[in-house]
């Protein structure tokens, strides 16, 4: 009991009346025939020893005593975001820690912007956070929501400037590729054609998992498939009418590859056409071999 002082003796059958809270603080009356004032218990439960007649004194006391009215105050304690993204990449779900650095509970609010834009904001709300209690906003950008061509700089914020962090996302850019392609030069009409192609980055490293698609444009209908393996290569079978042909072969690339392509030129030829060069070849030669014995 407060004030218990003030109903004993020499005040015993004094009364103790609480009156209100004001500003945290307990206001009471005491009443008795020796004692008829206001008195005051602070916030920690301890009795001031501040007497008055009126009650408004005793709120103006109070007044010059108690601090201001507390707020919250949001302060930035960690910005995650992605270390690295290729351009036209969706920036995805960015991470804000905040603590609430005020004297009161309340709303924390955070922007993220740009040089430009703010490009997402949040706030806690329906969340009060207590002081010293942390809060986590996970934010997606909604204006300019995918890697830029370039570096691409981030400030997480809070509402009046004063708590802020600053990071970067860099310009992943896409290592280059090389394709090559192996065929014979000539084929007769109708033989299976064993074409191979390989990928490898600029370093000679070969590129495992990578769809590589053979085309042939003299014939539209010619489209083939397939994925590299572990030494970075394609096999492709095909056979081919007589004719002179082109052999592409195009990696389409990927968010970390960049695209390359590899051609070569085929000739098929007839069986028939091939033995008369053979034999005049043959002829030629004993022509020149009997031709040297004379």
């Amino acid at each position: 009991m407060v004030f218990e002082w003030a109903t004993q003796s020499p005040y015993t059958g004094g009364n103790v009346i609480f009156i209100e809270t004001y500003r945290g603080y307990d206001i009471y009356f005491l009443d008795h025939w020796g004692l008829m004032f206001y008195a005051i218990v602070d916030p920690d439960g301890v009795e001031l020893n501040i007497f008055h007649s009126t009650l408004s004194y005793i709120k103006n006391y109070i007044d010059s005593i108690a601090p201001e009215p507390g707020e919250p105050d949001t302060q930035i304690t960690d910005f995650i975001i992605p270390t690295s993204l290729p351009a036209g990449t969706p920036i995805g779900e960015l991470t804000v820690v905040t603590r609430n650095a005020g004297t009161a509970a309340g709303y924390l609010e955070v922007g993220i912007n740009s040089d430009k834009y703010t490009v997402a904001y949040g706030s806690s709300y329906p969340t009060q956070v207590a002081p010293g209690d942390t809060f986590t906003f996970y934010l997606t950008p909604e204006i300019e929501p995918n890697m830029p061509n370039e570096d691409y700089t981030l400030t997480a914020t809070n509402y009046e400037g004063t708590s802020y962090i600053t990071k970067t996302i860099l310009l992943e850019v896409a290592i280059p590729t090389i394709l090559t392609i192996t065929a014979p030069d000539t084929i007769n009409e109708g033989e299976m054609l064993d074409v191979i192609t390989r990928l490898t980055t600029q370093a000679g490293e070969p590129l495992a998992g990578m769809e590589t698609v053979l085309t042939v444009p003299e014939i539209p209908e010619i489209i083939l498939r397939a994925y590299t393996g572990v030494d970075g290569t394609c096999d492709f079978m095909l056979s081919l009418n007589q004719g002179t042909y082109t052999l592409r072969a195009d990696f389409a690339g990927t968010e970390a590859y960049n695209s390359s392509r590899a051609m070569t030129t085929i000739f098929a030829t007839s069986p028939m056409v091939a033995t008369i060069q053979i034999a005049g070849s043959i002829a030629t030669g004993l022509a020149l071999f009997i031709y040297g014995t004379r």
